[in-house]
């Protein structure tokens, strides 16, 4: 029976709201890093081709 309680409550208490900067900021800075790792993949392939041949 507490657990219907506390479903009920958790329906009526406000949930906050999203924060929209703080996922855009984190979507930005996953962006950023895997666009660091590709340019870091590529630097080397380039330089693995320029070393062998």
């Amino acid at each position: 029976m507490e657990r219907v309680f506390d479903d009920l409550i958790d329906m009526i208490r406000p949930r906050p709201e999203q924060r929209w900067r703080g996922a855009a900021a984190a979507f930005a800075l996953r962006l950023a890093g895997d666009l660091t790792a590709g340019v870091a993949i590529g630097v080397g392939i380039a330089v693995g081709i320029a070393l062998a041949g």
